[in-house]
């Protein structure tokens, strides 16, 4: 009775595990807001595909070969894009408008 209740606690475990999975890749291909970013189909739910390339040392000639492939926008992990458009570039991390700080992050400075 006991190794059967075992087993089934580890059935379940790994369903919750596997379905979660699937359903986060699922959201991530189909339902996500940047699902239609192109890509490499696994950089879209896991980060494997990034890893894999760097500890493969290809890194630099894999995201060319993907800008090339994919065009100047590019979904390379599931939480990071590559740009290589220089108005993109501006747009997003140029200074076209000033930026507000905000004052309580200065005074709030612990001494």
């Amino acid at each position: 009775m006991e190794r059967a209740f075992r087993i089934c606690h580890f059935v379940v475990a790994n369903g919750s595990v596997a379905l979660t999975f699937v359903t986060r890749a699922v959201y991530r291909i189909w339902f996500h807001p940047l699902a239609r970013v192109p890509g490499p189909f696994a950089a879209k739910f896991t980060h494997m595909w990034r890893t894999v390339k760097s500890f493969q040392g290809t890194w630099y000639y894999d995201i060319l070969a993907v800008h090339e492939k994919y065009g100047s926008v590019v979904w390379i992990s599931p939480d990071e894009i590559s740009f290589v458009d220089g108005d993109a570039m501006k747009r997003l991390y140029g200074h076209v408008k000033p930026c507000m700080k905000v004052l309580l992050l200065f005074l709030s400075r612990p001494d």
